[in-house]
């Protein structure tokens, strides 16, 4: 696999913009580029002090600082009600969720109940409103029923993931199911 970090938005909605025979790729100015730069200068000492409370400081297999604050930030901006997290490790991205969104509702999803490379390790827990679908209880994102749910809105869910999966595959998921924002940490290559 390979790290990358992707924020979306679908469909597009930079309307000013002109393509180039796809919506993905276009020219011009782009104000989130602007706002997210002058927010970074804002609010990059706020997120230190965040970062440095993490509870796992050498997080061996999961977000180092840039992804942290991209992850972090982006949720800021967005402010989403529900926030989807699909790989959950040692708990280092939802301890960056929950600071960066502390009334939104978690929905932590992996299949182990235990950080995949050190067992040993102790998850951190979010205990503030947060449903783990992990271990016994766990689920892929994709075999679960998310227009069931009455307790979410999709056009204000949040789906982060960083679990190792084909990012090709996950985009029609979500759209099958009404999510617009995503963020995919890393994946694996299809």
């Amino acid at each position: 696999g390979y790290w990358f970090i992707a924020y979306f938005t679908l469909p597009p909605a930079l309307k000013a913009w002109r393509s180039f025979g796809h919506d993905l790729v276009q020219l011009g100015e782009s104000p989130i580029v602007e706002s997210s730069a002058r927010a970074f200068r804002e609010q990059v000492d706020e997120f230190l002090q965040v970062y440095k409370g993490r509870p796992e400081k050498v997080n061996r297999c999961g977000m180092q600082i840039l992804h942290s604050f991209a992850v972090w930030h982006t949720i800021r901006r967005l402010k989403p009600t529900t926030i989807i997290e699909s790989g959950v490790n040692v708990g280092h991205s939802t301890y960056i969720i929950r600071s960066a969104a502390p009334q939104a509702k978690i929905i932590s999803i992996d299949p182990l109940d235990h950080p995949i490379c050190d067992p040993k390790l102790p998850r951190w827990i979010d205990s503030t409103n947060n449903e783990y679908l992990t271990g016994a209880k766990f689920k892929d994102f994709g075999n679960i029923d998310w227009r069931s749910r009455a307790d979410m809105d999709p056009e204000r869910t949040l789906v982060f993931f960083d679990d190792h999966q084909n990012a090709y595959k996950r985009i029609p998921l979500m759209q099958k199911f009404g999510f617009r924002h995503g963020i995919f940490e890393d994946n694996n290559a299809p």
